[in-house]
């Protein structure tokens, strides 16, 4: 995942045009990372709305996000069918190579996730997968509240 900012955020000659909106962000790529960041932005949206903070809401970041695959989910995303650009042979039968408990996300664990149901200490890709989008739409559906491209190319 790579961030961009707005290059009035990082020139003091230049202000933002409006103070009152937040600053412009681009998120390429939506694998875990790019992911963790429209989590993170709906979870302060959402504590701000709470809070009745209008000032505060303004300030948020504006996301654009770009995903060169059809899917979120970096490696740990669905793969197609072999005939398909995006297949990743590598990749289709991924398991994670750290204990479940070293990558938890602190506020959606996986007891939260799974339930009392068992799993291994070692995850599947699907399972991270499902883990990961969960968490980022929990609070609000990140594809829709901002502007999202899949296929999208350098």
């Amino acid at each position: 995942c790579l961030l961009m900012a707005s290059a009035s955020m990082l020139s003091e000659e230049h202000p933002q045009q409006n103070a009152a909106e937040g600053p412009s962000v681009l998120v390429i790529g939506l694998g875990p990372a790019g992911l963790s960041f429209l989590h993170a932005v709906a979870n302060k949206r959402k504590q701000l709305q709470e809070a009745g903070d209008f000032e505060g809401l303004q300030a948020l970041p504006r996301v654009t996000a770009v995903e060169r695959a059809s899917t979120p989910g970096g490696i740990w995303r669905e793969h197609k069918n072999k005939g398909d650009d995006e297949y990743r042979n590598m990749y289709g039968d991924l398991w994670t190579n750290h204990p479940k408990e070293t990558f938890e996300y602190p506020d959606y664990t996986f007891a939260d996730h799974f339930g009392k149901k068992e799993f291994p200490t070692f995850l599947r890709r699907e399972h991270v997968r499902d883990y990961i989008l969960t968490r980022a739409t929990s609070v609000e559906n990140v594809f829709e509240t901002n502007n999202v491209y899949f296929q999208t190319e350098a």
